[in-house]
């Protein structure tokens, strides 16, 4: 049973895993352990869900919900990685995983039930929520800018996932990267998701997106509404930049703006097999990490912003 002093058993539980040196069962087990007290002890500290607006449950979130899904994609990995049946507690970190797997699903679709419920009575009206909103990411973040800058969409990174790219990129002694965040618009979905994120003046929907008369689904057709804010302005998938030559990137980077569409996570998703989907963050936090250090160290672009379409 878990019951009483849960952060003194999560702080117990990191110390070992930290003292485990190598890698196998036992830390994978501690691990699992560790982040699964994290789940519960968190959901068990929530005296309440209900809010009067909607942004105290994007202040709650971005504060510490986020941490349960982070807890929870964890654990997740943790367990898949462990053969629960070469250990001595296998019954127990079944009913764990069991128990992890109620309460979060409950957890989760209260969370999102109370802020439908709170979204409903404003009308759904978002230009009325007091936040960053995503249809002005580039009047907000780009628009402003007197330097070069590169942009990373990465399809489908979460709230969460990007806190742990955040602290692998802050192992960098020279990297001051900040989090923030912005409302995606409803729904929270790739098509819309990629076209609020482009400059424009007209957006039009006619069974597809259209910004200036340009259809947004592409990276070709996204280049050529980028191209009509500024010819100093490119898209560019992540695999050609990341496995472009020298040469080549030197040459990308010389310009105002670069967007670059990074899929892993959603690609991941899409291809039916859930089960991949949360180690698939790992290889986009890699990757991204990576890409950073790649187009700062290189090509001498000091501002680079990561952000996503949704999730």
């Amino acid at each position: 049973q878990l019951s009483g002093q849960w952060l003194e058993a999560e702080k117990q539980l990191e110390q070992l895993s930290i003292q485990t040196q190598e890698d196998g069962m036992l830390k994978d087990t501690l691990a699992f352990l560790r982040y699964s007290i994290g789940v519960l002890s968190k959901i068990n500290q929530i005296t309440s869900v209900i809010w009067d607006k909607p942004e105290e449950y994007l202040k709650h979130y971005t504060g510490e919900y986020y941490l349960i899904d982070l807890y929870y994609r964890k654990s997740v990995l943790y367990f898949r990685n462990l053969d629960a049946s070469e250990t001595p507690i296998e019954e127990l970190l079944e009913q764990l995983k069991q128990d992890i797997e109620s309460r979060y699903a409950q957890f989760s679709y209260t969370l999102n039930h109370e802020w439908l419920a709170c979204l409903q009575t404003i009308g759904y009206e978002y230009s009325a929520i007091n936040t960053h909103k995503q249809y002005d990411f580039f009047k907000n973040y780009i628009a402003p800018l007197k330097q070069k800058v590169a942009v990373i969409i990465s399809d489908a990174l979460r709230y969460e996932v990007a806190h742990e790219l955040l602290n692998e990129l802050h192992k960098d002694d020279k990297n001051v990267s900040e989090l923030a965040f912005q409302l995606a618009s409803i729904p929270s979905e790739t098509s819309f998701g990629m076209a609020n994120l482009l400059p424009g003046n007209n957006y039009a929907y006619d069974g597809e997106i259209r910004i200036d008369g340009e259809k947004t689904n592409g990276i070709d057709n996204r280049d050529k509404i980028l191209k009509k804010h500024s010819p100093k302005c490119q898209a560019v998938s992540y695999e050609d930049t990341f496995s472009g030559s020298q040469q080549s990137n030197r040459e990308l980077y010389k310009l105002d703006v670069v967007y670059i569409y990074h899929d892993c996570i959603d690609k991941e998703g899409h291809k039916g097999n859930e089960r991949n989907v949360f180690q698939s963050t790992q290889t986009a936090i890699f990757e991204l990490t990576k890409l950073v250090k790649k187009i700062q160290g290189s090509f001498n672009v000091n501002k680079v912003i990561i952000t996503s379409d949704h999730g």
